[in-house]
């Protein structure tokens, strides 16, 4: 409820909020901006001088005076260089500060997901999520970079020269100026339009990641299925509809600037009409002047209203990312952080439910696991024992009841500390495109030797096919480790709990996807780690738990049955009938 509320209060905020908001990332960057903004009024302030220079010339030119003749072009040399100063100065540093804002917004946003809650990513897929940081953040920093520069360095250039031409002409300019309330609201309309736009096309941008990543990461599914045209044509539709929505989008910014540039030709031109009406007691250098200054408008005016468009996609892109942000990360109020544990694992009545679920994925569950004890879960699929380890590892909270660690709740220790005396197993085995060493070693605290790493590959049976490998352990795996096999990536994950250290042993169905062969390697390394450890097994194929000192027997979300194997078949109850399934010929 909480993030639901947080993502309403930011969808509500004005865009005034969410810019305020946006520049609040300038803490620390606040020197290099004064410097932008300082390059950026030498910058602007040389348009008025360069207009103002030409009252001299002409002046010069109508009274032959040689000395107004001679300054003139001196002049216009030293406005050329404090106006590439200036310019230099203040795109430098503005694009420096823009920067140092996208790095703040694209790091808290990844370390947002990273720390999110299970329940984050249960709800949203990593196609989104790419999205967001790749082309949300991108959309923000067309706005934080070139729409800063662009407002800032033509919006003190129409400064200057509008407090130019009132200083010339206080009665002229607000005639002038009576074109201004048309531009703003033209602007303010375009602008809204754009913002709308902008978060069609975010959304669409979501799709193409989302399908692009899904269909490739798929691809052995797609090819053994006959699914390439599906997916091309899937592709396809997501990338036309983008299209089609980029195209609205630059129907409505092409459109603006000529209406602006036509506006203020009209406004220049009734000006210029008017100039014997205003200019009675001026001579021909302030009318030239000022119709050069006021001829400079446009220019500037044109660029703000082009960049309308980049700062309402940066808006748009802003708001989404701080809905990221704003929502609830994974809570971590613990401080207790042992070194060691015993391994006691405690389920003192436990409820669980999983969002919009109809019922419990556990309801009233308890049981006990001694240290050093094996205990092995059994059951259908969907009747609670992959929940368990979630809890365990506090992937989810308990809806109510309690776990403790050696009688200590869970809540109360801190979460990298709960996570480091657990090491995880499971059914599907992710790896990093990376070397052997950096995946065997990963989750480790400790510097580990090569020799140790052997050792580990030893005890899991994975030495053999990892000094096949070219390169051994610097051997690269593929994306996910797909140039191994099953068994050799459920081989390298046991190798990595090895090295993990951790007290507590959990294993995830990681046998139930392999042929007997690797079963049976799987299996002998499995106990030799479980010793000495407190182990919870997961398993699907009761040839890996007939050894386990207790097996409990889960049936839609509450336990049947307890006991060791033949305590079990002696009772001719639901595990007995399990086991009669998979042995029977």
């Amino acid at each position: 409820m909480q993030n639901t509320d947080l993502q309403t209060k930011q969808s509500t905020a004005t865009d005034w909020q969410t810019y305020l908001r946006l520049l609040s990332y300038l803490k620390g960057l606040q020197g290099y901006f004064a410097l932008s903004i300082f390059g950026f009024v030498l910058f602007a302030a040389t348009q008025a001088a360069a207009a103002h220079l030409l009252k001299y010339f002409v002046d010069g030119l109508s009274s032959r005076d040689a000395e107004y003749i001679l300054m003139v072009p001196a002049a216009l040399v030293a406005i050329a260089v404090v106006r590439g100063i200036g310019f230099i100065v203040g795109n430098y540093f503005i694009t420096k500060v823009s920067l140092g804002i996208i790095h703040k917004l694209r790091c808290q946003l990844f370390e947002h997901y990273v720390r999110a809650p299970k329940r984050f990513y249960d709800k949203t897929n990593v196609g989104e999520m790419m999205s967001v940081i790749l082309y949300n953040v991108g959309q923000v920093s067309g706005a934080a970079t070139d729409a800063i520069k662009v407002v800032v360095r033509e919006g003190f250039t129409v400064a200057f020269l509008m407090s130019y031409l009132f200083w010339m002409n206080w009665k002229m300019t607000l005639f002038f100026l009576a074109v201004a309330p048309v531009i703003g609201v033209i602007v303010y309309f375009v602008g809204k339009r754009l913002k709308s736009i902008s978060k069609r096309m975010q959304v669409s941008m979501g799709d193409i990641t989302h399908t692009a990543k899904e269909s490739l990461s798929l691809y052995q599914l797609v090819k053994a299925y006959g699914g390439e045209q599906r997916e091309i044509q899937r592709f396809n539709d997501a990338s036309e509809h983008n299209v089609k929505l980029t195209l609205k989008l630059t129907r409505t910014i092409t459109a603006v600037s000529p209406t602006l540039q036509l506006i203020i030709a009209i406004a220049l031109a009734g000006l210029m009409f008017s100039v014997l009406r205003f200019f009675t007691d001026q001579g021909a250098g302030d009318v030239v002047a000022y119709i050069t200054a006021a001829g400079l408008i446009p220019k500037p005016v044109r660029q703000i209203s082009d960049i309308w468009g980049v700062i309402q996609r940066g808006l748009a892109a802003s708001e989404s990312i701080f809905e990221v942000i704003d929502s609830e990360m994974e809570t971590d109020q613990g401080d207790y952080a042992p070194d060691q544990i015993k391994g006691e694992i405690r389920f003192d009545q436990v409820r669980f439910r999983y969002d919009s679920a109809p019922a419990y994925a556990l309801d009233n569950v308890s049981f006990t696991v001694d240290p050093g004890q094996m205990v092995a879960l059994v059951g259908q699929s969907g009747s609670g024992k992959t929940t368990v380890t979630s809890l365990l590892l506090r992937l989810y909270n308990v809806e109510s009841g309690g776990i403790t660690l050696d009688d200590k709740p869970l809540s109360a220790y801190k979460l990298s500390n709960l996570r480091s005396h657990i090491a995880l197993v499971s059914q599907n085995v992710e790896l990093f495109n990376g070397s052997v060493r950096a995946n065997v070693c990963y989750g480790s605290v400790y510097e580990i030797s090569d020799s140790q790493i052997w050792q580990a590959l030893e005890l899991a049976n994975a030495k053999e096919f990892v000094e096949r490998l070219e390169g051994q352990l610097d051997a690269r795996l593929g994306e996910n480790g797909t140039l191994l096999s099953g068994g050799q990536k459920q081989r390298l994950a046991i190798t990595r709990a090895i090295l993990k250290g951790s007290k507590i042993l959990v294993m995830d169905e990681a046998t139930s996807a392999l042929d007997s062969e690797s079963e049976r390697l799987i299996q002998d390394a499995m106990e030799q780690v479980a010793e000495g450890r407190t182990s919870i097994v997961i398993a699907h194929r009761l040839s890996t738990i007939m050894k386990a000192d207790r097996i409990i027997v889960f049936r839609e979300g509450e336990i049947v049955e307890q006991g060791n194997h033949q305590e079990l078949l002696a009772k001719q109850g639901t595990y007995a009938a399990l086991h009669k399934a998979q042995f029977s010929v």
